[in-house]
């Protein structure tokens, strides 16, 4: 996790300094390891540590291993051909941890992750065969989208689902899917479909997550509708950038449909499951507070700005709007560590009563 965090904060660094801040150490290189280190390095690192925990033995934890250090082949300047080696053999070990989690439990959910984690193995052999990052991104996004609305349909399973909801939420699998593979034969067309999968699939979580009446309560619950509800409607939101503009590889609107969906909702998706993923990772309490909203309006605050700007070629609104991102990431790190640790200080006296 240590690594995982080092991936993110490096990340971020490189992120900057690709939006047009002078950073020392971020040299061009860097600035193009970025997108790997954000996505394998962090969120791959986090997920799979998750994942590794419910295996419960030692082995699984190769999984987190090798995307860790997919990271920090990133950030030394390895190798070409060695982090998205590391990347597919992340997905790989992760591919195993979930059919081992399906042998046992026999789930829809994690049958759909186990589809999530073959194109995030299927997207380092892309990566490891020369495939650029515009190549890459559609098997991280089909990765990534199908592993949270798995996560979300874990919660939802005892819920009965109408033949309209099963068909819209099969639709959008499908289409899901079918995107990474076409784009490897003609990228716009795959991008577009992959695109349409995103809005079904945005379509089909908003209709039927809870977090549409835990919104209407308060505390911790309304937190996490709302991160949730905000990220599906920021998947919506990439989604129609897709289909309106593909994946040009390079250029301030291929920079409004990565970061819609990269930060709009799998950030969201992540600060929102923050507070259930951490006690079951670390077996330590999460104290709420509610300054957890503030990273979060100062996240999705400037990334409307920074799309807006992507619209309008206005590169000096987009440098400032990613320098309020990368405050909010940070922000949110310190209050999730302050969460934790107030919460062990609050839980200590408790624990010494007698009785």
């Amino acid at each position: 996790m240590a690594m995982g965090v080092l991936s993110l904060l490096v990340g971020m660094w490189a992120g900057l300094a690709r939006i047009g801040w002078r950073l020392p150490e971020a040299d061009g290189a860097l600035m193009l390891r970025h997108g790997g280190l954000m996505v394998v390095g962090f969120v791959g690192t986090v997920i799979a540590v998750e994942r590794a925990v419910a295996v419960r033995s030692a082995p699984a934890f190769a999984a987190p291993a090798f995307s860790a250090l997919c990271g920090v082949a990133l950030i030394v300047g390895a190798p070409a051909a060695w982090p998205p080696a590391l990347a597919a053999s992340a997905g790989a070990m992760y591919s195993l941890n979930l059919a081992t989690l399906l042998f046992r439990h026999h789930t829809l959910p994690f049958a759909v992750m186990l589809v999530g984690s073959v194109f995030l193995t299927l997207g380092g052999v892309v990566w490891w065969h020369g495939g650029g990052l515009a190549a890459v991104v559609p098997w991280w996004v089909a990765f990534l989208a199908l592993t949270i609305a798995a996560e979300r349909l874990e919660l939802l399973r005892f819920q009965r689902f109408t033949l309209a909801g099963t068909v819209l939420g099969v639709a959008a699998a499908v289409l899901v899917g079918i995107g990474p593979p076409l784009s490897w034969f003609d990228q716009a067309s795959g991008a577009r479909v992959l695109g349409l999968g995103l809005i079904a699939a945005a379509v089909w979580l908003a209709q039927r997550d809870t977090a549409r009446r835990t919104v209407r309560t308060d505390g911790l619950a309304r937190f996490i509708a709302v991160g949730l509800l905000t990220g599906y409607g920021w998947l919506a939101t990439a989604g129609v950038l897709l289909i309106a503009w593909a994946l040009s590889g390079a250029g301030l609107r291929y920079d409004a449909v990565v970061h819609a969906f990269f930060i709009g909702f799998v950030f969201n998706a992540i600060i929102a499951h923050e507070p259930i993923i951490a006690p079951s990772v670390t077996g330590l309490r999460f104290r709420y507070t509610p300054m957890l909203y503030v990273p979060l309006v100062l996240l999705d605050g400037a990334l409307v700005a920074r799309v807006w700007a992507d619209v309008v070629l206005d590169a000096g609104v987009r440098r400032w709007a990613g320098l309020v991102q990368v405050i909010a990431i940070l922000l949110f790190l310190a209050l999730a560590v302050y969460a934790v640790i107030s919460a062990r200080i609050e839980d200590r006296p408790r624990a010494t009563q007698p009785g």
